[in-house]
């Protein structure tokens, strides 16, 4: 046979294993089917390297390619690095780099939230993310979600908080916890149903604290249970620990945006803003060369108002 042997994916670390049979009995599951695939083009002389995914979410480093005797091609090696954590930690730098440029350039929070679920979903092999902000009635909003949009998701953004999936229990305990199956259809988690209609059977999430503050939580959805394990638990709070940084910057960044151009009294845009939008439609007008109107309103008597009533009122 071709597959005399290999290393096993059970071997010890301390030494090489043999396997003796088919793909499918040494290589890990999601795996075994490339390197078969390629075992043809490899007898005709031919090198490959890519990586793979398993279905456990172990990412390995692939090499395989010929074996000659005497200039003949004799048969096929392949040679498989678990490189899983390499892995992980490339995706998740590479995703905090564009999450950190993002808010460096004055995203939206909707923005910035919309970038982490999107990527948190890359990263973890999940069929759906998402970040849910708390509130003290018992419920969450769902502030962004990937693949789908929160009303596409949910239809209504605000659901109850039920122990039944992981986010649920977040809210109830404030660590890092992962529901491996979701119970049977029927409970009353319109979460839960969402998740099941993205494909999930089961979830990971992990609080998102701002200002030693639970906020909210950091959810995934898979679709493979082999996924969920203690150790995505851990990862997905390592990397809501990092986005919290830049959660509490962006509401900060807009809440002193906020304070700046609005009238802490009315709430209405105060004198600073109407000075800096008049000189920008100002500045247009000019550029486009097109009229502009400015229409003022004065309220009679006003001030008597004022001075009867007291400026809160």
């Amino acid at each position: 046979s071709p597959w005399a042997g290999g290393a096993g994916p059970a071997a010890p670390t301390s030494g090489v294993g043999r396997v003796a049979g088919p793909p499918a009995g040494v290589f890990p599951a999601g795996v075994s089917d490339y390197v078969a695939g390629l075992y043809d083009r490899a007898l005709a002389g031919e090198d490959h390297t890519f990586r793979r995914v398993a279905v456990t979410g172990r990412v390995y480093d692939i090499t395989i390619g010929p074996i000659r005797s005497g200039g003949v091609v004799v048969g096929g090696m392949s040679l498989l690095i678990d490189v899983t954590e390499r892995a992980h930690l490339e995706l998740e730098q590479s995703a905090l780099r564009e999450i950190s440029e993002a808010v460096f350039d004055g995203a939206s929070p909707d923005a910035v939230f919309g970038l982490v679920v999107d990527r948190v979903a890359a990263i973890f092999g999940a069929v759906g993310a998402a970040i849910f902000r708390f509130e003290q009635s018992g419920h969450a909003i769902v502030l962004a979600s990937a693949p789908v949009g929160p009303v596409d998701f949910l239809g209504d953004p605000r659901v109850p908080l039920e122990t039944s999936t992981a986010v649920g229990r977040v809210a109830e305990t404030g660590r890092a916890v992962f529901v491996a199956e979701y119970p049977e259809s029927g409970v009353d988690d319109p979460l839960a149903d969402a998740l099941r209609r993205l494909g999930a059977v089961g979830g990971a999430a992990a609080p998102i604290s701002i200002r030693h503050r639970l906020w909210g939580a950091l959810g995934i959805g898979s679709a493979s249970p082999e996924r969920l394990t203690e150790a995505t638990a851990t990862r997905l709070t390592r990397f809501a620990e990092l986005v919290a940084t830049h959660i509490g910057n962006v509401e900060a960044w807009h809440a002193l945006a906020h304070d700046a151009s609005t009238d802490l009294l009315t709430g209405l845009p105060n004198r600073r803003t109407f000075t800096d939008r008049l000189a920008a439609e100002m500045a247009r007008a000019r550029r486009f060369d097109r009229p502009l109107a400015l229409v003022l309103f004065d309220i009679d008597h006003f001030k008597a108002v004022n001075d009867t009533h007291g400026h809160l009122v």
